[in-house]
């Protein structure tokens, strides 16, 4: 781990977070921990934005600090455990594939996250923490915190009740909208869907796609109706909806009735074997992962 100050000679502290962050640093998994006399709100901002694991502010409260500095080492005692395993080979076919897994999780255009039922993190890929630096809406701490307690209560809440239901062989989906908090958007929300997953070892998890519509998700028409048979015409409001437009503003942008749009749906849903909006985007979100 790496506690180190912001205003430094030659590189300061950003210049060295941005160099162990770089994909070939080999450094990239590394926790940092900005301590620092640098205090305003923009520069709190652009601490957490930077994506440091944490920001602490001079004059030190010790007993912060080494709650901070167990947390992060803790948290990366997680990581490698979870890479050896991943190194001494499990799943089907006893092949080393999970690193393989995780890797391609990162080269999505989605934010995915990999809890257990607790809303303990094991894994967010690149865009998950994007996101996250971006936006202000969460935080990836051990467990995953939203910018508000309730909002924090709520998505744990939620995650239980999907690990649950998988716990009793349910494929169960929850979905729900996350403000965005940044200073340097226009507002909107981030969309996140809870689905179970497989966590690898018998053990139940939930993944949580996130979806930013100021860099909606991408899903070509074309591969939809190749995945799903949909037609060109369901395949267009099916791009739009997990884009997060809404039913009117799909009608608008297609130029059909939003009785059209009602009509593709219902074949969308029977096609895809969902029942809601929310259901869909996260039908599609992990037909696209498990192709990606």
């Amino acid at each position: 781990m790496v506690l180190c100050d912001i205003t430094m000679p030659g590189m300061d502290g950003h210049d060295l977070l941005a160099a162990m962050r770089a994909p070939d640093s080999g450094m990239r998994d590394i926790p940092i921990i900005f301590l620092t006399a640098r205090d305003t709100r923009e520069d709190l901002l652009e601490g957490k934005r930077s994506g440091a694991e944490d920001y602490l502010v001079k004059p030190v409260d010790f007993e912060l600090m080494l709650a901070s500095v167990d947390a992060r080492l803790a948290h990366a005692r997680r990581l490698s455990d979870r890479d050896a395993q991943a190194d001494a080979g499990f799943g089907p076919d006893g092949m080393q594939g999970e690193r393989i897994k995780l890797a391609l999780l990162d080269r999505l255009s989605v934010g995915v996250l990999l809890v257990d039922p607790e809303g303990q993190i094991g894994f967010a890929n690149d865009r998950a923490r994007a996101l996250a630096a971006r936006t202000g809406a969460f935080f990836l701490d051990d467990r995953l915190r939203m910018a508000t307690a309730n909002l924090t209560t709520q998505l744990r809440e939620m995650i239980a009740t999907v690990a649950h239901a998988a716990a009793r062989g349910e494929d169960l989906l929850r979905g729900m909208t996350v403000p965005c908090r940044s200073g340097d958007r226009d507002g909107g929300d981030l969309s996140l869907i809870c689905m179970p997953v497989d966590a690898g070892m018998g053990q139940a998890g939930v993944a949580i796609f996130l979806s930013d519509p100021a860099h909606p998700f991408a899903c070509p028409p074309d591969a939809l109706s190749c995945l799903f048979g949909l037609t060109r015409a369901e395949a267009q409001v099916t791009q739009a909806l997990v884009s997060g437009r809404q039913r009117a503003e799909v009608a608008q942008d297609l130029g059909i009735s939003q009785t059209t749009v009602a009509f593709h749906l219902r074949n969308i849903f029977e096609k895809t074997g969902t029942n809601r909006q929310a259901e869909l985007v996260g039908r599609i979100m992990r037909a696209f992962a498990a192709i990606g």
